[in-house]
């Protein structure tokens, strides 16, 4: 009898660890805007924390998230950065014209509040929701969202798998509106985000439209390869997808330098401390450094175009800066 109360015991909290992790990092799918306090305030996430004066004047729609999460701080993009809109945490907290309250899982809600009321409703722009389940870690989801609460790219799927050493990405949107293109963005760490390449959108459409991308270059050596789509609209506003990851269990090369072609910045992935160099189509060293193992990042906007040789050790790369 205890043996089975155990592997009950075990059976309960290996679902809730599962599901603890699936949703800790999950950022919920944006649907729609809801202008109004229809429902009263029932509906909505924790309002711990609402400042006197406001009150519920509607709600952001969400989808796939199914656990109440706090919003503590939530940042609004400015055309060159993200400025902190409401902090929660803050002493003393710090709010603008819109207050926002926690994630609400049952009907994946989360409120707004306006300074006296009224029909007000937040600004289109680009938000930024920095969400914490109940004993998990706080993570950022960023939303574009425009006056009429219309989302300019309703995202249906992202993945990405192995395709021999290289990673096929492929995502889908359901409907498009106003968009620009897509650029890839890849990681090692889930915070420094390089581009490794641009998918020119639909522009405008109703129907279900598939994208691709290789990336040739992924690391092996069991390091986790992670992407997300930056997806930018023609007037300058953006959202973001899912990330999705992949680990390459086989031995990977000691030496790798990526994008390539690169533009802007360069990233230098080394297995081991070494002195690298950037030779030109003339023989000559434009660019030394000793690096460490791990992941460096070059700037390139001092160096011309043209066909450059990289040298690590006895390792060489051909790089092409645009």
């Amino acid at each position: 009898m205890r043996i089975y109360f155990i592997k009950g015991l075990f059976l309960y909290f290996l679902i809730f660890f599962i599901n603890f992790c699936l949703y800790s990092q999950t950022c919920p799918t944006y649907s729609q805007r809801n202008n109004g306090n229809g429902g009263g305030n029932s509906d909505c996430g924790s309002e711990v924390g609402l400042p006197s004066g406001y009150s519920k004047t509607g709600s952001f729609q969400f989808t796939g998230v199914a656990v109440n999460m706090s919003v503590l701080k939530v940042e609004q993009w400015n055309g060159s950065a993200w400025v902190t809109y409401q902090n929660n945490s803050s002493t003393p907290a710090t709010y603008g014209t819109f207050w926002y309250g926690g994630y609400n899982g049952a009907n994946g809600k989360v409120c707004f509040y306006a300074n006296g009321g009224g029909n007000g409703v937040p600004p289109a722009a680009n938000w930024k929701f920095y969400f914490t389940p109940s004993g998990g870690t706080q993570y950022s989801c960023t939303y574009n969202i425009d006056a009429s609460g219309v989302l300019p790219v309703t995202w249906e799927t992202v993945s990405a798998q192995k395709q021999n050493s290289q990673v096929l990405i492929n995502w889908s949107t359901a409907s498009e509106q106003n968009t620009k293109d897509f650029e890839v963005q890849y990681s090692t760490n889930t915070t420094n985000w390089d581009a490794i390449g641009t998918i020119k959108a639909a522009g405008n459409s109703s129907a279900t439209r598939n994208y691709s991308f290789t990336h040739q270059t992924p690391l092996k050596n069991n390091t986790y390869n992670y992407y997300r789509i930056l997806q930018r609209d023609l007037d300058g506003k953006f959202s973001f997808s899912k990330i999705v990851s992949i680990v390459f269990d086989e031995p990977g090369p000691d030496f790798l330098v990526y994008p390539n072609p690169a533009d802007k910045v360069a990233t230098i992935y080394l297995s081991e401390a070494s002195e690298v160099s950037l030779i030109n189509s003339a023989g000559s060293v434009v660019w030394r450094s000793k690096l460490p193992a791990g992941r460096n990042q070059l700037t390139l906007e001092k160096f011309s175009s043209g066909v450059y040789i990289m040298r690590a050790g006895k390792s060489n790369q051909r790089l092409v800066i645009q």
